[in-house]
């Protein structure tokens, strides 16, 4: 059986989820012992496209250090999430409704940049490419609702900004040059609503866009 150059048997892969084309030289070990457990866990991650366990456990742990690094700052945040399927690309963070109560004379643009702030001179916030800033109405962690709330509320150009510094060699969005630097932009984005009454615009959905007793009737009938 001959094995073409696309089969690559020694391909390994990364959390970006590309495997590796290039080889290096590597640390030589020599094994004088091996000793035996039973039931051992074996502490191996097989990286590639998401999601898997370094998206999960890579991913939630600097979504937690985002978040108390902002609240640290006196910032009114709801919760920080890395999106799994994003490849621990995206942060997104969210704020509570009354952020405006909580920080007077402060609009979407500044709230954004004391965000960005914060997290371009941290770790956790250097690790990621994008971080999205929403509003607590969707919850960051629901694909559906995710991709709605980017889709919608992220301008195409405007609205962002980028923050130049060290970047993750590992994150496959930058150039090989900015890779290989390890230096180039993180980016902001304020996809914040409008303020309650001052043109936001409600969701049409049947959760929300129904009196409860409809949506109960309607779902009393739909279970018979």
């Amino acid at each position: 059986m001959s094995v073409g150059r696309d089969a690559r048997e020694d391909l390994f892969g990364e959390f970006a989820g590309y495997g590796s084309t290039e080889t290096s030289m590597q640390p030589v070990y020599t094994v004088e012992a091996i000793t035996h457990r039973d039931d051992p866990i074996w502490p191996l991650v097989a990286e590639g496209r998401p999601v898997d366990e370094f998206h999960t456990v890579t991913g939630v742990g600097q979504a937690a250090e985002v978040l108390a690094e902002l609240r640290a700052a006196g910032l009114p945040v709801t919760t920080a999430w890395s999106p799994l399927r994003a490849a621990s690309h995206w942060m997104v963070v969210t704020v509570p409704q009354d952020w405006r109560e909580r920080l007077p004379g402060v609009g979407s643009a500044e709230l954004t940049h004391r965000i960005g702030k914060v997290l371009s001179t941290s770790h956790p916030g250097r690790a990621t490419a994008a971080t999205f800033v929403l509003d607590d109405d969707i919850d960051p962690a629901d694909d559906t609702d995710l991709l709605w709330a980017l889709a919608t509320r992220i301008h195409p150009l405007d609205r962002s900004e980028a923050w130049y510094g060290f970047v993750h060699p590992l994150l496959n969005c930058y150039t090989p040059e900015e890779r290989a630097r390890q230096s180039g932009p993180i980016v902001f984005h304020d996809g914040l609503l409008p303020a309650p009454g001052e043109g936001r615009l409600p969701h049409s959905s049947f959760a929300q866009a129904y009196p409860e007793r409809i949506r109960r009737r309607l779902l009393d009938h739909w279970d018979d």
